[in-house]
């Protein structure tokens, strides 16, 4: 052989494995999960797509919350959680420990967190609540740190010790409700259900014992192999998503985006199932509503019946005593805590608004107008809100009526240059990649 012929390494002979497409792994961890675990289709979808996130979500500025959560035990919160740490990347599964742990575990391993029998771990260790729900709430958005100080047990210095608590978390618990509200607002809540031995029976679903859950270890393999090697190549995450109109939570689409940006190149159907989780939040969303917000909202309204002008003196008690009346009795001005609200009570909650008595030599009010001012400021915007009259679309267990072998049209989702066409993903060709004979897998 000539020695000018150039040689050929190995690197260069080596031929990349092409990923197959996102909307045919989708559909098989799909398929995976009727088999063992009865919900509703657009929740069981959403984890199929956060199984997908769990392989990139470093990438993101915001880290995805679930919260599995029924009225009683036995409704399959636990059973969901192993089966998703058979399937996600780095998972770490656990029903117990102290807030310092999950803290420090978080922090040096990355994994995705499974945290099952929350409300357990909030009741037993009450004095850890704070740190707890402090870990789950700062560990949604990246590069927010917890500061712990910690003693070098050699020199006794002490020192400081930043933990970042950021990664995906999957939270199961009975209620739901008792959670804390930042750590609700920041998740989506799945409401998780008894199957019936009906439900069982018509839809074949699987008796979860260990000798069936190990025999479908190559399944989750497969399906790890698969997501791996379409970790390396996708850009998804650099896809632009719009917030949809109608919706005004900036939280929720936060967390949502993310997932929006991984069904947009798996397929319309799959985009689709997140927007509709997405638009569910907003519709049953229930507005909190601080009482100092409320107090100008029913304030605005008590001028208004008494046709007060800006330049009018007012007494606090006056404004106590419209507070008290019949228009405003789901307001909670009749029970403040144990009594009615006083004037004492109604000064707190002005304060902050810089709603202040004046006073001069010969008097003391409060002038209307600075009510009013505020009430532009406070008021206004949220009158102006528009609400949402959007139709409800139960999806539930029903029988799927789309084909799957159509190949569906994809939304168009642009960058910001709007150069950035998401391609239609055919879907899979098979009912069960894995049982192609097992029809009763296409009936819920």
């Amino acid at each position: 052989m000539p020695k000018d012929k150039k040689k050929i390494t190995k690197s260069e002979t080596k031929i990349t494995k092409k990923a197959r497409p996102l909307g045919n792994i989708l559909e098989d961890i799909n398929s995976y999960l009727k088999k063992f675990i009865f919900m509703e289709r657009i929740d069981r979808k959403l984890l199929c797509v956060f199984v997908a996130y769990s392989y990139i979500w470093d990438r993101f500025n915001y880290a995805v919350y679930i919260l599995l959560h029924s009225a009683e035990k036995r409704c399959g919160k636990t059973r969901m959680q192993v089966h998703l740490a058979g399937l996600i990347r780095n998972p770490m599964k656990t029903s117990g420990g102290t807030a310092a742990a999950y803290l420090r575990v978080v922090a040096h391993k990355k994994p995705v967190l499974l945290i099952d029998e929350l409300d357990k771990a909030l009741k037993n260790d009450s004095s850890a609540d704070n740190d707890l729900l402090q870990m789950l709430n700062s560990g949604v958005e990246k590069d927010n740190p917890i500061i712990k100080c910690i003693q070098n047990p050699k020199t006794k210095k002490i020192g400081i010790e930043e933990l970042d608590p950021f990664c995906p978390k999957v939270m199961g618990m009975i209620g739901g409700g008792q959670l804390d509200d930042t750590t609700r607002d920041r998740s989506i809540m799945i409401q998780m259900h008894r199957k019936t031995p009906e439900e069982t029976k018509k839809y074949n679903i699987i008796r979860d014992v260990d000798q069936n859950f190990e025999k479908y270890e190559k399944v989750r393999k497969e399906i790890r192999a698969d997501l791996t090697e379409w970790a390396e190549t996708t850009q998804c995450d650099e896809t632009i998503i719009k917030m949809p109109d109608g919706i005004t939570n900036d939280r929720s689409f936060n967390t949502h985006e993310m997932l929006m940006k991984i069904g947009s190149e798996a397929g319309e159907d799959w985009y689709k199932i997140i927007e509709k989780s997405l638009f569910r939040i907003e519709e049953n969303e229930e507005p909190y509503i601080p009482n100092n917000v409320q107090c100008l909202i029913d304030l605005s309204i008590a001028f208004k019946q008494n046709n007060i002008k800006g330049t009018d003196e007012l007494k606090l008690t006056e404004l106590v005593e419209w507070l008290l009346e019949d228009d405003f009795i789901e307001s909670p001005w009749q029970k403040y805590g144990i009594a009615p609200i006083t004037t004492r009570g109604l000064k707190k909650l002005l304060q902050p608004y810089g709603l202040n008595e004046r006073r001069t030599n010969s008097k003391r009010y409060w002038l209307a107008q600075d009510f009013m001012d505020q009430f532009k400021r406070y008021v206004d915007p949220a009158e102006n809100l528009s609400q949402l009259s959007l139709t409800s679309q139960n999806d539930t267990n029903a029988p799927d009526t789309a084909q799957l072998g159509e190949v569906t049209q994809v939304t168009e989702v642009t960058n910001s240059e709007n150069t950035n066409r998401v391609k239609s993903i055919p879907k899979p060709n098979y009912n069960d990649r894995y049982d192609p004979n097992n029809d009763h897998l296409n009936t819920h």
